[in-house]
């Protein structure tokens, strides 16, 4: 009904999801609507239904009262005339003339200051010695139910019954004689009743009607329930012809079990009715008290209201659905532009990295052997660049991930500036990229990708400004060319990534091109990769020895442990050769524990053959000293082996440091609680090496061995030496002079007073045993 096609035919479930939705708010608006109006007629009806309650409540209770009113004068005159002696003499005389010419005048004053209209003497068995109102009538029996419920309990008794030919207010008293109290009979006195009901529908402008049980006797609440109107008699009424087409359609048990009323018609009118049990002056149910209410004009006003009420939400639905199909149009017309734009970004994002905009790995890939068709088809050449950032984890560290987002960012911008419009960069994940350079072929393939390269290094090579901070940082660049170096997009890709590689271990911030060599070191990388797995498993690491000693005593004063493999084919490999390898692929940590907990074992070992106790160096990679469970290692470490923490040194190299000063500066001083030594080890070669010193909280310096090597020829490697000596006295610090080898070198350290020396000159790295010897042979040279 509201529904337009959509253009396209993805839309249709869409569609259908709108249609459910139209319907479910025309079925709502309309139940809302019907359900509102029912609830206002409910409520006119309920608000009728009380008026009617509330009048019929007025009525019972002003019945009441005016009854008990009645009643109390009745029991006065009884009162009254029970005091009268001389009455009550002749009344036990049973002389009528007499009875009525003493009483004449009473009865008169009684009519006159009461609504008395009968009195009655009846003798102690009931018969009617004199009706005062009618002194000529006389001699019946009365047994009327006032009359025998006081010659049960010998008390006054009033209640509503029929005389003669009419309803009226009785009430019989017995009366006693003299002191003796002698029983002589009763007094009744009656009153018609007419006037109550008349003041009732002039008090309440309610029609009215009594109905008493026909048998005059009364009955309890559960007798009466549920007997049929016939079973009663209506002995009074304000409107007898309406009363009569009425009470015939009343519920009249319904007074006795709720509050409900009877709404009944007739003709054109509408009543409300009112039925309550009936009980006499002196508390007796014997009837039904039935009250009539005209509320035509409230019925009307409520139906009219309904009608009002129901057009009234018809038009507000019929409004709201129209608004509604207005705005529903728009939104699915919203919906079905955003549907579109999203499949657009949905689909960007798929082949797109998030962050920097680039073409992802999925995208690059298709790209790729895109190209290879190409350049097979039409015997063309193209080269893949291997991008990684140098440094890019310090920028994380020591900024936050936010910082090398943005950082990424900048560098994705620098590279598109840097390539062709037809050269495609992507970022395939980290800080690694690639750049896809076709139609590259003949001599000038290899000048144009240099160019292209060096292009990119150059824009690396700027400074940043990340977070108010000048950032500078470098990249490696790997290279491979189709179809020489992989005729398929994961050869190439790979063969580039080795390539890159290769450039980062040859310094950093340089290109590399993927040859036949290079293919072989990455496989012998990768070979050992493997083996270095299963190397600490198979009990594959040894742990050599190389002393420290004290430049002018040549006495041993510490030595520092370095790890050797011994490979089941290669033979003994160098830590140069796999210590990389292990820090790439995180062995490093469990080789590095094993490193500690041998070295400090052996160094009790040694204690407890004789020796003693030296100062024990091992070297942190950067992974090891960035690990969080380094310090719970080492602590543990102590414990188990029982060797003091001042005899373990730990060195780390100056870059470790100065790539996250503030990670740095945390761990060497909890290293410093631990109560271990520091040392920088291989000071002097890089970073911001003299003012580090002033911030980290270390023991100890060791001048890297090619400052050492060329002394004292090289003037430049002598002057930055003897600063580094200079410096570290100043600063309180120990000096270590590691790769001595000549006795050149031993006395130019003695003449610039360097405390430690260590190198081949003095011994070379050896193992366990043959190191104990070397101790042994110390002891009793210096002996």
């Amino acid at each position: 009904m509201f529904v337009r096609p959509f253009k396209l035919s993805r839309r249709v479930k869409a569609l259908t999801t709108r249609t459910r939705l139209e319907l479910f708010l025309f079925t709502l608006m309309i139940s809302v609507g019907i359900a509102s109006s029912l609830i206002f007629f409910k409520h006119h009806i309920e608000h009728v239904n009380t008026e009617v309650s509330d009048t019929h409540e007025t009525t019972v209770k002003l019945f009441r009262q005016f009854l008990e009113a009645d009643a109390v004068g009745l029991a006065r005159a009884i009162t009254a005339l029970s005091g009268n002696q001389t009455l009550l003499e002749k009344m036990q005389s049973g002389q009528r003339d007499a009875i009525y010419t003493e009483f004449e005048d009473d009865f008169e004053r009684l009519k006159n200051q009461t609504k008395i209209t009968h009195a009655y003497f009846i003798g102690p068995n009931g018969d009617v010695i004199l009706r005062a109102h009618k002194p000529d009538q006389f001699g019946d029996r009365l047994s009327r139910t006032t009359y025998l419920k006081s010659a049960r309990t010998q008390k006054l008794a009033c209640g509503i019954e029929m005389g003669m030919n009419f309803y009226s207010l009785r009430c019989v008293q017995p009366v006693y004689l003299g002191e003796s109290q002698e029983f002589i009979g009763y007094i009744e006195l009656a009153e018609e009743i007419d006037h109550i009901f008349h003041e009732l529908k002039e008090a309440t402008g309610n029609d009215l009607a009594i109905l008493l049980v026909d048998d005059f006797i009364t009955f309890s609440e559960a007798d009466i329930q549920g007997q049929a109107f016939s079973h009663y008699q209506l002995i009074y009424s304000t409107d007898s012809s309406l009363m009569e087409t009425l009470l015939p359609k009343v519920d009249l048990d319904a007074g006795f079990i709720s509050t409900a009323n009877n709404f009944i018609n007739d003709k054109e009118e509408k009543y409300g009715i009112g039925v309550s049990p009936f009980e006499d002056i002196t508390g007796q149910i014997s009837g039904v008290l039935v009250s009539v209410e005209n509320i035509t004009r409230l019925y009307k006003s409520a139906i009219n209201e309904l009608w009002i009420n129901v057009v009234g939400a018809l038009l507000i639905i019929l409004l709201t659905i129209i608004l509604f199909s207005i705005a529903i149009k728009r939104a699915f017309k919203a919906m079905e532009e955003a549907l579109d734009e999203r499949t657009r970004q949905i689909e960007f994002m798929a082949l797109h990295d998030e962050l920097t905009q680039l073409p992802n790995r999925a995208m690059f890939c298709k790209m790729v052997q895109h190209q290879i068709n190409e350049a097979k088809r039409y015997d063309r050449q193209f080269s893949l660049l291997f991008m990684d950032l140098d440094g890019f984890k310090a920028v994380n560290d020591n900024l936050g991930h936010d910082a090398g987002d943005e950082l990424l960012r900048q560098v994705a911008e620098r590279l598109n500036l840097s390539i062709r419009d037809s050269d495609v960069a992507s970022r395939i994940g980290g800080d690694e990229f690639i750049v896809l350079l076709p139609e590259v072929s003949g001599e000038e393939e290899h000048k144009h990708v240099d160019v292209v390269a060096g292009r990119i290094l150059n824009a690396i090579a700027a400074p940043f400004m990340l977070k108010d901070q000048v950032i500078h940082i470098t990249a490696s660049i790997g290279i491979s060319c189709y179809p020489e170096h992989g005729d398929n997009e994961d050869e190439l890709t790979k063969h580039a990534d080795a390539a890159m590689y290769a450039a980062k271990e040859s310094g950093k911030n340089g290109i590399q091109r993927y040859s036949a060599e290079l293919h072989k070191q990455s496989f012998e990388r990768r070979a050992l990769e493997a083996d270095l797995k299963n190397a600490l498993h198979n009990h594959e690491f040894e742990m050599f020895y190389q002393a420290k000693l004290d430049s002018q005593s040549v006495e041993i004063i510490g030595m520092e442990a370095l790890i050797r493999w011994h490979h089941p084919n290669l033979g003994l490999v160098e830590p140069v050769d796999f210590i990389s390898i292990a820090e790439d692929t995180g062995l490093i940590i469990p080789i590095g524990k094993w490193v500690i907990e041998t070295a400090c074992r052996q160094n009790m070992q040694w204690l407890k053959n004789g020796n003693r106790l030296l100062p024990i160096a091992v070297n942190l990679s950067p992974k090891q000293f960035n690990d969080e469970r380094l310090l719970d290692d080492i602590l543990k470490i102590l414990s188990e082996t029982q060797m003091p923490a001042e005899y373990l040194v730990v060195e780390i190299t100056e870059r470790v440091v100065v790539e996250d000063a503030v990670n740095a500066n945390k761990v060497l001083r909890a290293l410093k609680e631990l109560g271990v030594g520091l040392a920088i080890d291989d000071l002097g070669v890089g970073y911001s090496s003299f003012s580090s010193l002033e911030i980290f909280p270390v023991d100890s310096v060791k001048i890297d061995r090619s400052f050492i090597h060329g002394l004292p020829e090289n003037q430049s490697n002598s002057a930055i030496t003897e600063a580094i000596i200079n410096m570290a006295d100043r600063l309180g610090l120990n000096v270590i002079a590691e790769g001595v080898e000549t006795i050149e070198q031993l006395e130019f350290l003695r003449k610039y007073q360097c405390p430690q020396l260590q190198g081949f000159y003095f011994n070379k790295p050896m193992p366990a045993d043959e190191f104990e010897k070397y101790l042994n042979n110390s002891k009793q040279s210096l002996a």
